[in-house]
């Protein structure tokens, strides 16, 4: 997951490319081993909110966004505060976009 982060800090854009299309099959592969997981979806959901319309890797945003609300209805952080106070903000960040 870093390394898909990561690659928004690089210059070069064939680099962020490169990082990209090489991490990304990585968290494919992780939400399909736990695919209800809330923190995998919080950040895939991160990933895909950022990353430009031309790679196309926008379509699981919605089912994200759910899985994480549900669980923070369901209390799936309330031994982390913080961790699910970032959710609801980053929940309320995707309504500006």
């Amino acid at each position: 997951m870093a390394e898909l982060m990561l690659a928004e800090e690089t210059w070069n854009p064939m680099d962020k490319l490169a990082r990209f299309n090489t991490w990304q099959p990585e968290l494919e592969s992780a939400m399909k081993t736990l695919p209800g997981d809330p923190d995998l979806a919080l950040l895939r959901l991160g990933v895909q909110a950022h990353v430009p319309s031309i790679l196309n890797y926008k379509q699981d945003m919605a089912n994200d966004e759910d899985l994480v609300r549900h669980a923070l209805a369901l209390g799936h952080w309330s031994n982390d505060p913080e961790h699910a106070t970032f959710a609801e903000a980053f929940l309320s960040y995707l309504k500006s976009l």
